[in-house]
């Protein structure tokens, strides 16, 4: 079972039942907001990079969000598939975070990135993860080749649906 790391250094379970009760907590503290007429508006979330690359072992454009350890295995195992050697696949506490990851596809040269600028929690019922394609700009040194760019971040464990908006124009 995933664990968290508690007050001075302590190692403290993760169980689903607890996450379960965090959820239904916060469900019902929106709900008695909600009755009372107040809406809890918009949140930024903190997130984390753990990987960008415009060389993503997966070449077509795709959103994407992970909620375990068996399907990061499988999309880092794809996402890390045109790098040698492999590298590790990195640590994720699924009992706190969750994987969101960005894949633009094919672009046709190594002038292209993506980013993510804000992930939102919206009144309590959707996060938005707010993205950019990020290209050099004209006349800049590029190298000749394609890429394939792709962002992989973690945010705060949520059950909430995940949405995804691009934002700006390449």
């Amino acid at each position: 079972m995933p664990a968290a790391i508690g007050p001075a250094g302590a190692r403290v379970p993760r169980s689903p039942r607890a996450r379960g009760i965090a959820t239904v907590a916060i469900a019902g503290l929106a709900a008695i907001l909600a009755a009372c007429g107040i809406r809890i508006g918009s949140i930024d979330l903190r997130f984390g990079n753990i990987d960008a690359s415009i060389d993503s072992g997966i070449g077509f454009a795709w959103t994407v969000v992970i909620r375990d350890h068996a399907e990061w295995q499988r999309l880092w195992r794809d996402h890390d598939s045109r790098v040698r050697p492999s590298r590790p696949l990195p640590i994720v506490d699924f009992g706190r975070d969750i994987v969101v990851a960005i894949f633009l596809g094919e672009r046709p040269d190594r002038c292209h990135e993506v980013r993510v600028e804000r992930v939102i929690i919206i009144d309590d019922s959707r996060i938005i993860v707010r993205y950019r394609e990020l290209v050099s700009p004209v006349g800049a040194a590029c190298a000749q080749g394609l890429s394939w760019p792709a962002v992989i971040v973690r945010i705060p464990f949520t059950d909430l649906p995940v949405y995804f908006e691009r934002i700006g124009t390449p």
